[in-house]
């Protein structure tokens, strides 16, 4: 709404209505962003993945061309590319979850994707039991491959390899292929398994003297991408499994499986309201229809949706925990309805405000905090939690509050430690005495000690957030929570706020950016970092601007990027461009 408003200030027009795509609509940013803060809170429990799988449809299995009609190729068959495709998926979710194959795992996040112009594929993040863990070079190597087998002892693996696991062109050929680095390809020989502190490990290599040639080109093992023999045997398809325990940033992993759906051209207007034109000088926005007209649905993804199969799915049942003041609970309702929406209101509790009943009605219940009821009761469609008669994976996550939003900010702060309360009074009285806010509460616990609550409030974000969000947060905590030692708080996140730069720089580098990056953000509300003593880092404005916007080298990288379109990308790439110039 506040974008809204000051783009309709700076065009001199009145600010509209904001129609929003709800989370309860399954591919919607809201949607992505809750599916993915689940999967964290499943990681905040249970530790960082182990294993990352890709599992992607082939085309070519016996079960989809044996039942295409003649003259048929599988692209006109995506409902039984898409059956096909789930049944092997099913199959595959024995394998890991059930028969343990890889290991004994205790969680799992899965998530379906469709591309443009590829097929259905699978992404898995899989949590395995303490003793399954990948620990040395000798179980990655038990479960990873990254070699040709011998075409003479396992040809039919060989094969499978140089059908499925063959990563594209790359040095030459394509110089900005993704594992390029510093100009070659990062994929060299080596005799052994190398773990990586920070990131993949550096999977065995060796020179043994096998080879294939693949399209003209002789490959070796510096070209196969990394699986696993017997996956790939009996699924005869691309399944890229990776090891991932020593990943540091393991949300961006999550992040990538929950980036939502492909986007197509999208045609900027002013949008008309329904049945009528919008009135004169009025600004609106309506979320569904840009979402609607930006996504791209392919034809597997349509047929999928129509059989209904799941988009997603993981291990563990997240319930999600309302966090409000009193009296101030979220209310949905059509216009004309309020009345009746009061009264429903009324007459329904909340998670928290039915927590508060249960408290009072069950002494058992008030051993437990607000998170940890989802364990062991079970919220009715009443309004009503009631005791759960059987032990399921049930994982409880209040949702997110903003520091800019105090009071409840606070609330849930004294939710998090404060267990068995029987009111929102219960959560402010401290020594017998209700106090006036939860903030004062909050203080007089102990729980606003120094800095230690925005301590633990960035540590809590470091789990969910990524970077860019944390950067956002640090400038909320300056600009409202009053910090005392701000100074301490970058130095002790300065790595994680800077995290995405320093995949693309040192990390002196980064920390320069990023506190650009902040320092640009506090300068919109009127501040800078040296307003709270976070010293500048030398150079800073030339670092960041270099890496950023250097015309010369990003008019050299769009050239290259030209040169390699193929004859149906470049007239497409020349209508857009000439429409640009115009």
């Amino acid at each position: 709404m506040d974008h809204l408003a000051n783009k309709a200030e700076i065009e001199s027009l009145r600010p509209g209505r904001v129609i929003i795509l709800p989370s309860s609509f399954q591919g919607s940013p809201r949607a992505m962003q809750q599916n993915y803060q689940d999967a964290m809170a499943i990681v905040r429990k249970y530790g960082k993945s182990d294993l990352f799988i890709t599992f992607t449809c082939n085309p070519t299995w016996r079960e989809i061309e044996e039942q295409l009609f003649p003259g048929q190729t599988p692209s006109d068959r995506p409902d039984l590319i898409t059956r096909v495709f789930k049944l092997k998926l099913n199959e595959l979710i024995g394998d890991i979850f059930k028969k343990h194959i890889l290991g004994r795992t205790i969680a799992n996040v899965f998530v379906i994707e469709f591309q443009k112009r590829g097929l259905s594929h699978c992404h898995m993040l899989i949590i395995l039991a303490n003793e399954d863990k990948p620990k040395d070079e000798n179980h990655i190597n038990h479960i990873v491959c990254s070699e040709m087998s011998d075409h003479v002892q396992f040809p039919q693996l060989y094969e499978c390899v140089r059908k499925h696991m063959i990563h594209g062109p790359c040095e030459a050929l394509n110089p900005h292929s993704p594992c390029m680095e510093d100009g070659k390809c990062s994929t060299e020989f080596q005799n052994d398994t190398l773990p990586n502190k920070d990131g993949f490990p550096r999977y065995r290599r060796r020179d043994n003297g096998i080879t294939m040639t693949i399209d003209k080109y002789e490959v070796d093992n510096r070209w196969i991408v990394p699986y696993n023999p017997y996956l790939l045997m009996k699924y005869n398809a691309h399944i890229n499994v990776e090891i991932c325990a020593t990943v540091k940033s393991i949300k961006h992993l999550f992040k990538y499986i929950y980036k939502g759906h492909d986007c197509a051209n999208i045609k900027l207007q002013r949008p008309v309201q329904e049945g009528a034109a919008a009135a004169q000088g009025t600004l609106e926005w309506d979320k569904i229809k840009a979402h609607l007209d930006a996504r791209y649905v392919s034809a597997p993804e349509a047929a999928w949706r129509l059989f209904e199969f799941p988009l997603h799915d993981k291990s563990h049942a997240i319930i999600r925990l309302a966090v409000h003041l009193p009296n101030q609970q979220p209310m949905y309702f059509t216009e004309g309805n309020e009345r009746q929406a009061l009264e429903r209101a009324a007459m329904k509790d909340t998670t928290l405000t039915a927590w508060f009943k249960l408290n009072s009605k069950n002494p058992d219940a008030r051993q437990y905090l607000y998170h940890d009821i989802p364990q062991h009761f079970v919220f009715e469609r009443n309004g009503t939690w009631k005791h759960r008669l059987q032990c399921e994976n049930v994982i409880g996550r209040m949702y997110s509050v903003s520091p800019s939003d105090v009071e409840r900010y606070h609330l849930r702060l004294l939710l998090l430690y404060t267990p068995g309360a029987c009111s929102f009074d219960d959560l402010k009285t401290v020594d017998d005495q209700v106090c006036q806010t939860f903030m004062e509460a909050a203080k007089r616990q102990g729980l606003l000690r120094d800095d230690a609550e925005y301590e633990r409030c960035i540590s809590e974000a470091v789990i969910l957030q990524m970077p860019q969000q944390l950067r956002t947060l640090f400038c909320v905590i300056l600009l409202y929570c009053n910090s005392t030692k701000p100074v301490d708080l970058w130095n002790s996140f300065k790595a994680h706020i800077a995290e995405d730069f320093m995949q693309q720089v040192d990390s002196e580098t980064a920390e320069a950016m990023a506190f650009y990056a902040i320092d640009e953000k506090l300068k919109e509300q009127g501040r800078s970092c040296s307003d709270f003593g976070i010293p500048s880092p030398a150079s800073v404005s030339y670092l960041f601007e270099l890496k950023i916007i250097n015309k010369e080298e990003e008019l050299q990288i769009g050239q290259e990027m030209y040169a390699m379109l193929n004859q149906d990308q470049r007239p497409a790439a020349d209508a857009i461009l000439a429409s640009h110039r115009k």
